[in-house]
């Protein structure tokens, strides 16, 4: 055996390595992708109140037998298991802390905050390998592309009314403003696929009709990353069916276009800004630590979060809490950004954070997957495998 032979692992020991010493089936995360994240079932379980307060899902009902079939890779999540670690504990610290304020209910963030968690690590495990990342991406896309194509018909029709909320096209998500940023962070994963380029118009005008305006920058976001950062004629063809969607959702029907919604932004903006000067003010009362989450109600007065992810994290956890919680991202997301192996799910993070300018990520559970999946790409390109890239 060469010298260079023996300096570099054999591509079976980090396949091992990576993934826990174990060989997982597709099948689980291709109904993951299938199953989860279009479905919440909090509106359609009358009377259970806890329910409408954890936002439960399909998803949450199909990811423990995920848990047992992922853990193994779990173990070895790294960089992301020690970032989850940290936001853990500082919760802790920040709600021991809010004692001195309020009694806080802390049963309901802390099982958000486990859900949120668990995404992240199954993202990790779904991401461990190229073959059950591109099976999941596959459910995904059977799962989301009839539901946008349903609510374009909810759009213009008025059916399916289920997916209709005061007025607004929400899919099945029952909130326009999280179901527009879940289409948006679709585009720059179905931009990197061949054959999935093609469903683009689809996913573009289901993320226009619910007429959410940080989902619009959201979409607008990923789109333009995605122009720049795949081949030419892909360019030219994002670039004419983004225009088209544009031209063709700006002229609308009715009363609801999505032009006069644009137009319409001093209503949603006053009481927008009403909340961020609220949550200014309780960060400069508590600018290190925080109030804890589960406290804004009580201490602000506010019945509304602060439709922020920004404000909402700076409120609860502070300039510390602040910096524990975006730094590792900014990092994973500039790696991310430099490699076209991850490009695509670092620019469906990025997406989401800028939808969670003013809408809240706290309990997005996409949002949390996709940064599982990141990471567990970053960790995929840095072994010296071949043939083995994030589709």
């Amino acid at each position: 055996m060469s010298t260079g032979t023996a300096l570099r692992p054999e591509p079976e020991l980090c396949e091992r390595r990576m993934q826990g010493e174990t060989k997982i089936s597709a099948l689980p995360c291709s109904l993951a992708g299938l199953l989860g994240f279009t479905l919440p079932i909090m509106y359609y379980l009358p009377g259970i109140t806890s329910a409408s307060k954890l936002n439960i899902s399909l998803a949450d009902l199909f990811l423990l037998p995920l848990v047992l079939i992922l853990w193994r890779r779990w173990i070895r999540s790294g960089a992301l298991g020690y970032w989850l670690v940290a936001l853990w504990l500082f919760n802790l610290i920040s709600w021991q802390l809010s004692l001195l304020l309020v009694k806080p209910d802390l049963v309901t963030p802390g099982m958000k905050l486990v859900t949120c968690f668990l995404y992240a690590l199954t993202g990790y495990g779904i991401g461990g390998e190229a073959r059950t990342e591109a099976a999941f991406l596959k459910g995904l896309l059977a799962s989301a592309l009839p539901v946008a194509a349903l609510s374009i018909l909810a759009y213009f029709t008025g059916f399916p009314s289920s997916f209709i909320v005061d007025s607004r096209v929400t899919g099945t998500f029952r909130d326009p403003n999280a179901f527009a940023c879940y289409l948006a962070m679709l585009v720059p994963l179905v931009s990197a696929s061949p054959a999935g380029v093609y469903a683009l118009p689809l996913l573009l005008a289901g993320g226009l009709v619910p007429l959410s305006r940080s989902g619009l920058a959201a979409l607008a976001s990923s789109s333009f990353l995605s122009v720049l950062l795949t081949n030419l004629r892909r360019r030219v063809f994002l670039l004419v069916i983004t225009l088209l969607a544009l031209v063709a959702l700006c002229a609308g029907v009715g009363q609801t276009t999505l032009s006069r919604r644009i137009m319409s932004y001093e209503d949603s903006l006053a009481y927008r800004q009403h909340l961020w000067g609220s949550a200014l003010e309780v960060a400069s009362k508590h600018p290190v630590f925080g109030i804890g989450k589960g406290n804004w109600e009580t201490v602000s007065g506010e019945r509304q979060v602060p439709h922020s992810s920004f404000l909402q994290v700076l409120v609860d956890g502070g300039v510390v809490g602040f910096g524990v919680f975006f730094f590792p991202l900014l990092i994973w997301l500039g790696k991310g950004l430099k490699r076209p192996a991850t490009r695509p799910w670092a620019i469906a993070v990025f997406a989401a954070l800028v939808g969670g300018l003013a809408i809240s990520l706290d309990n997005f559970r996409f949002f949390w997957l996709a940064v599982g999946v990141l990471v567990a790409c970053l960790a995929r390109s840095n072994l010296p495998r071949k043939g083995d890239r994030c589709s």
